[in-house]
């Protein structure tokens, strides 16, 4: 579903920023 990609994608965003 939609709802598991965007989950995966919000985390790499949050990677990406350095927050995680």
């Amino acid at each position: 579903m939609h709802l598991k990609i965007d989950l995966i994608f919000y985390c790499s965003l949050l990677q990406n920023k350095g927050i995680f």
